[in-house]
């Protein structure tokens, strides 16, 4: 990974960990406010990085195929971190103690789109994949709430938003 300053188009920062490409980033602050990013790769290493001291935070293991997609959020009970790889899984992460929660289960494709969205103040995770299916997940609880099958060829990127009805 390479931080770079904008300002002055200068490289800060070089961190080593990831043995090939890495596909996805995720922005987060830890408990004590420090700026962290995750790193997610083609060598199936997820990875934990501060930014203020430029140094590797630990590494997630689990993952047996690329990782394609991060998303980090926040909800009531703490910071999580949701993992889609190319397996079709996707794996949770509590970044408050850098520990596996659970692997949630359902996509035959490869997860290309991760999501978070609120409604009436409760999470939750949408996730899209190579063969076209989205599924809407209970991070908390672990559950699959609903599916959207073949309405796509494939869903290489997602973004949500509830809007309240008027």
């Amino acid at each position: 990974l390479k931080i770079w300053k904008p300002a002055t188009q200068s490289l800060v920062a070089t961190l080593k960990g990831h043995t090939s490409f890495v596909l996805t980033l995720a922005q987060y602050t830890d408990a004590n406010g420090v700026p962290c990013v995750a790193s997610g790769g083609y060598d199936a290493k997820l990875k934990l990085w501060d930014l203020e001291n430029r140094e590797l935070i630990t590494s997630l293991p689990g993952h047996n195929s690329y990782i394609w997609k991060l998303v980090a959020f926040e909800t009531e009970y703490g910071s999580f971190l949701a993992s889609g790889d190319a397996d079709g899984a996707i794996k949770l992460w509590n970044l408050r103690t850098n520990t596996f929660v659970t692997t949630m289960l359902g996509h035959d494709g490869l997860v290309y789109g991760l999501s978070v969205f609120t409604r009436k103040g409760k999470t939750f995770l949408a996730s899209g994949d190579s063969k076209g299916m989205v599924k809407f997940w209970d991070p908390l609880n672990h559950e699959l709430v609903n599916t959207y099958q073949g309405i796509f060829t494939a869903v290489n990127s997602l973004s949500t938003f509830y809007r309240k009805s008027k």
